[in-house]
């Protein structure tokens, strides 16, 4: 918990910026707020050439942010982790540098239900992740 409470301006990054980071971090943007984005290969060179562009019933807007694929913006205030489960280990990974004792980390984490490593899917059984999912934590819970 902060001691202090959150600055006025924040610094915020948005790690993965795929549809939900991508469009967390242009909607943060695009409301006023300073905006990092950690993002790598094609969507890296994608947002540095051209921005995030943001298009909703309203519109259609380009959000210009910064983006790096390296941990060089310093110890964030909120960083929003926005990857699919099975990039989660590799992602944290690399954003340790942006996590300070008070960061906020808010986790936006999809893809990957309980079953998925249980034989159904083919190829991946024996296969795990740390994860926590609605099945696992009623049975912890009980």
């Amino acid at each position: 918990m902060r001691r202090g409470g959150m600055p006025s301006s924040p610094k915020i990054c948005v790690a993965g910026a795929g549809a939900i980071g991508g469009t967390l971090a242009a909607r943060l943007a695009a409301g006023g707020l300073k905006v990092s984005v950690f993002a790598r290969g094609a969507t890296l060179a994608a947002i540095s050439r051209r921005g995030i562009e943001l298009t909703d019933l309203s519109g259609s807007a380009q959000v210009k942010v910064q983006v790096s694929d390296q941990a060089e913006f310093g110890i964030q205030d909120i960083v929003f982790v926005c990857a699919k489960a099975h990039a989660l280990a590799g992602l944290v990974a690399s954003i340790e540098p942006m996590l300070g004792e008070e960061t906020l980390v808010v986790p936006a984490v999809n893809g990957v239900p309980w079953w998925f490593f249980g034989g159904q899917c083919g190829g991946l059984d024996g296969e795990s992740i740390c994860a926590v999912d609605l099945r696992t934590t009623q049975r912890a819970l009980r």
